[in-house]
C-alpha cells in the first residue's frame, strides 16, 4: 500500500472560499446582503489561505497553489465590491 500525499484543507477552504467570494460578487447590486457576505468570504479566504501556506509548509502537504488562489481570489472579490461600493456612492 504506497502512501498517498494528502492535500491541505485550509488551501482548499480558502480556494473554494475566493471562488464562492467572485461569485457573490456578480450579484452584489442585488441586495445589500450579498454585499456583506461577499466581504466576509473573501476576508475567510484570505485568512484561511495565509494559514493554508503556512500548514502546507509545517506538515509537506500539497495545496500550496490552492492557498495562492484563495489568497488572490478572496482578494479581488473585496476589491472590486468596496471599489464597485465607493464609486455607487459618489456617482
Amino acid at each position: 500500500m504506497q502512501y498517498e500525499e494528502r492535500f491541505s484543507t485550509l488551501a482548499v477552504a480558502s480556494l473554494v472560499l475566493g471562488i464562492l467570494s467572485l461569485i457573490c460578487f456578480i450579484f452584489h447590486r442585488m441586495y445589500l446582503a450579498v454585499v456583506i457576505v461577499d466581504i466576509l468570504l473573501g476576508i475567510g479566504a484570505i485568512v484561511t489561505g495565509v494559514f493554508g501556506m503556512r500548514h502546507v509548509a509545517l506538515y509537506s502537504l500539497k495545496g500550496r497553489n490552492y492557498a495562492f488562489v484563495g489568497i488572490v481570489t478572496g482578494a479581488n472579490g473585496v476589491g472590486w465590491v468596496l471599489i464597485d461600493t465607493i464609486f455607487s456612492m459618489i456617482y
